[in-house]
């Protein structure tokens, strides 16, 4: 009974946090059409459902070209590679250092392998640090596309190919879209060390290889 109430507990948490990243795309969407209403002054122009859909889709492209390829090519290499090449801290492990050195793809390929293992760990300890730290990203991944939209938005809306009027918050919205995105980079670089103490200190057995024979 127990196990099976872990079970249950385990795939209603998982089901909680796809729908959070779910509104949080969702969020990030809105949150770029509101950006665009206030730095041009065109609230009144749209049908609901046209902007409804328009910034879900905004959000969710947006959201994916952050966690795809941004946070990997800018931030997560520079941050990783400073803390562990420069700086020798001790709660990095010499694994992750002699990876570090021999390229940093690998050492991002095993984060991430290590990540994935400590989701799926029976030992609850490990499985609730790990939820913290993916919690701690999500926040994090909203923040940076929170910054994107309030800084690209207004500059695409003083493009004279858009022939719009921007208002007088539009430099405003820039400044703060700068801060946003310092807040992120903050966040990130703070939760960047959590991860790689969390690889070096929740260390996971690796998955092994059936016999040939056995099914």
């Amino acid at each position: 009974m127990v196990a099976g109430t872990n079970d249950e507990t385990g795939t209603i948490g998982r089901a909680f946090d796809r729908i959070g990243v779910l509104l949080r795309c969702v969020v990030v969407g809105f949150l770029t059409l509101l950006v665009w209403m206030v730095v041009t002054d065109e609230g009144g122009g749209y049908s609901m459902w046209v902007a409804g859909a328009g910034a879900v889709v905004c959000g969710v492209l947006i959201y994916s070209l952050h966690v795809c390829v941004l946070a990997r090519i800018i931030w997560r290499p520079l941050i990783v590679h400073l803390h562990i090449i420069r700086d020798k801290h001790p709660w990095v492990s010499k694994e992750q250092r002699k990876l570090a050195k021999e390229g940093m793809d690998r050492l991002l390929l095993e984060l991430s392998v290590g990540r994935l293992r400590r989701r799926i760990s029976q030992d609850p300890e490990t499985g609730s640090v790990q939820k913290g730290l993916d919690r701690w990203r999500g926040m994090g991944s909203f923040l940076y596309c929170a910054g994107y939209s309030m800084i690209v938005v207004p500059l695409v809306a003083i493009c004279p190919k858009c022939e719009v009027e921007g208002s007088a918050l539009l430099n405003h919205v820039i400044i703060l879209g700068v801060v946003t995105l310092i807040a992120a980079g903050i966040s990130d670089y703070i939760e960047t060390w959590r991860e790689l103490w969390a690889g070096a200190t929740y260390k996971t057995p690796k998955a092994t290889k059936p016999r040939r024979g056995t099914k």
